[in-house]
């Protein structure tokens, strides 16, 4: 068993820290794309090496079954061979496929805004934590910067959170407390997420009842067509750039919300011809 390191005492004081910051309650990690990038080429190299050797022990088979002499024997060779192929390759491509699976899902993480970044790397060096959270790379020039393939885990997973924590918006949630304590401005992410939940609701719900009171307003139907027409590429546009939901769910999002509104237009249209109907009779 190896001794323990300096780093890996520092790993529960570096954990200790981050978790008592709810600023900094996303963990910074590196994908380590070189190396993932490296395992999955090695991997991809030897299954081409078993599916080659494959290969060679079929077409040596199908050479020596065209013949009679030692049927028995090769076949009983040949089947062995193909059971000791079938493990390795069995094993070799489920690694294979999990690790491009599992390197796919963490490419797609966000990338954490560089402040947060920065004010990690500070909070830990003050403790002397910082060798346990290797995201910063002291050897490039300026005097170090983060690393290139940073993500953050769960905090920025909208597209309206990594805005705003990343420009001039977040000074807006500003913890006053912690900032005092610690002497510099920190930032409270629960508060941005919980204000970014709001936010999407309200807009939402303003989506569906001011289309309904512009509709009512109108009486001409292309106009009103025209207008549920602007309001559903206007709640596509909104939902598609701020959400973070996959293209499926946009999809039946904007299809409930146009098929709403179109119903609405139809009940009205409706109820139009019913009054004009009574009011000629």
């Amino acid at each position: 068993m190896e001794p323990p390191t300096e780093r890996s005492h520092s790993i529960p004081g570096a954990a200790a820290q981050v978790a008592a910051h709810c600023d900094l309650q996303s963990i910074i990690v590196r994908r380590f794309d070189k190396l993932a990038i490296q395992n999955i080429l090695e991997l991809h190299a030897e299954l081409a090496e078993i599916d080659k050797g494959h290969s060679d022990v079929q077409r040596a088979a199908d050479e020596t079954l065209r013949t009679d002499e030692t049927l028995r024997s090769h076949h009983a060779r040949h089947h062995a061979s193909k059971n000791r192929a079938s493990e390795n390759y069995h094993s070799a491509i489920t690694a294979y496929h999990e690790a491009i699976v599992r390197y796919s899902d963490v490419v797609n993480l966000s990338r954490p805004p560089a402040v947060y970044v920065r004010d990690l790397v500070e909070m830990l060096k003050k403790e002397g934590n910082d060798g346990a959270w290797a995201i910063w790379d002291g050897n490039s020039p300026m005097g170090g910067r983060p690393f290139s393939d940073l993500v953050a885990i769960s905090t920025f997973s909208d597209p309206l959170t990594r805005f705003i924590s990343s420009t001039w918006l977040m000074f807006l949630f500003v913890d006053i407390i912690g900032s005092i304590k610690q002497g510099k401005a920190l930032i409270d992410l629960t508060s941005i997420r919980r204000f970014v939940a709001i936010l999407q609701a309200l807009i939402s719900i303003g989506f569906l009842v001011g289309a309904m009171w512009a509709l009512y307003k109108l009486t001409d139907m292309v106009t009103r067509l025209a207008l549920v027409t602007g309001f559903v590429a206007a709640f596509c546009g909104w939902f598609a750039t701020t959400t973070g939901i996959q293209r499926r769910d946009i999809f039946a999002a904007t299809a409930a919300y146009a098929a709403v509104l179109v119903v609405y237009v139809g009940s009205q249209a409706d109820q139009s011809g019913t009054c004009t109907c009574a009011t000629g009779v």
